[in-house]
């Protein structure tokens, strides 16, 4: 991979596997790189100033924090480009990192484990609710989710 002056503004980020890096960049985006073949995949997630790469999620994503907004940002980097977000207790934000689908963050008062699949967060949202979503909390759901009614 060809090392720019551009290039690397924060942390650096492998996938599980170790074949694709994530390499935030000055231009407020965030490239990935097929490391065996030594070339640049896609361009895309956006990264906006003074925000944090946290790593690779599932089905091929980039995870940032967003500081000024106390908020995850879940980019896909396939398909539609979609860009999901996820609320954060505290803010605090000391570290955060991915395994497997897993998001767990900790701000020095608290640790969080969310689970990034879109069905797993239904089942998980479905449960705590006790009830079918509204309308309005249906439009609040990632996308992904599924659209026969919850709890049923």
């Amino acid at each position: 991979m060809p090392f720019i002056t551009r290039s690397v503004t924060s942390v650096l980020s492998f996938d599980a596997d170790g074949s694709h890096l994530a390499v935030p960049t000055s231009d407020g985006e965030v490239g990935v790189w097929d490391v065996d073949r030594r070339k640049q995949l896609t361009r895309g997630a956006p990264r906006p100033s003074g925000n944090t790469l946290v790593g690779f999620g599932p089905g091929g994503s980039v995870v940032a924090y967003l500081a000024a907004k106390n908020q995850v940002q879940i980019h896909n980097l396939t398909g539609d480009g979609a860009t999901d977000t996820l609320a954060v207790a505290g803010d605090n934000w000391t570290m955060g990192f991915v395994r497997g689908p897993l998001l767990t963050i900790d701000t020095g008062y608290l640790r969080q484990t969310f689970d990034l699949r879109p069905d797993t967060q239904f089942r998980t949202l479905c449960a705590a609710a006790g009830r079918d979503y509204t309308a309005a909390e249906r439009k609040l759901l990632p996308q992904g989710t599924p659209s026969k009614p919850p709890c049923s």
